[in-house]
């Protein structure tokens, strides 16, 4: 919603705001206020507008503050991770869990569930668990895990990044079939010891 700097009617810079109708909404069973419309009066010629929001503005407003309050990551600070870590949406799937539609669901607004919101906050503040689920997932062979890291920003980190490009993924060999134990070693017939004898 655009705010008002003049009268739309006489031109004027001389405006009132008053707070208008609240209204309750709810996130995860919490109530949660927010303004749904606001009055200006122009004191030069008295002309009262009245600024309506739309209901996706008002629950996004309502989302935000849900946010701050528990301190959830925002969709920005979803996306600027992404951009931090030079992640794509299957990238980010394959470290995180979190399965494309439902990061694309983050990113609109929708709020995560507290599980989610634990991994995202303590992958945003601490690269090296970040490093070590990538070098742990054979998703991330050496070539794709040497590329994203140069592109990483450490900020604060900086001083690691040299232990982090040094860190190879696991390498992941598939072992052979183990053959059934009855196959490696065949069972006696029970009448094997009477022919020995």
């Amino acid at each position: 919603m655009r705010e008002l700097t003049g009268c739309p009617l006489c031109g004027s810079e001389d405006l009132t705001k008053e707070i208008g109708k609240k209204e309750i909404i709810k996130i995860r069973n919490e109530k949660i206020e927010v303004i749904s419309n606001n009055s200006i009066q122009c004191d030069s010629c008295k002309e009262s507008i009245t600024s309506f929001k739309s209901e996706d503005e008002l629950i996004n407003e309502a989302r935000q503050i849900y946010r701050e309050k528990k301190n959830i990551p925002s969709p920005t600070d979803i996306i600027n991770f992404k951009k931090q870590y030079n992640l794509g949406f299957r990238d980010f799937e394959e470290l995180t869990g979190i399965a494309n539609k439902t990061l694309q669901r983050y990113i609109k607004g929708a709020i995560p569930d507290p599980s989610t919101v634990k991994l995202l906050v303590l992958l945003m503040n601490d690269p090296e668990i970040v490093v070590s689920l990538m070098s742990s997932n054979p998703y991330f062979d050496k070539q794709k895990f040497q590329s994203i890291i140069r592109e990483w920003d450490f900020g604060v980190y900086s001083e690691k990044r040299e232990k982090f490009e040094s860190q190879q993924p696991l390498k992941t060999k598939q072992s052979p079939r183990k053959k059934n134990q009855w196959q490696q070693h065949p069972k006696k017939n029970s009448t094997d010891h009477l022919l020995a004898a």
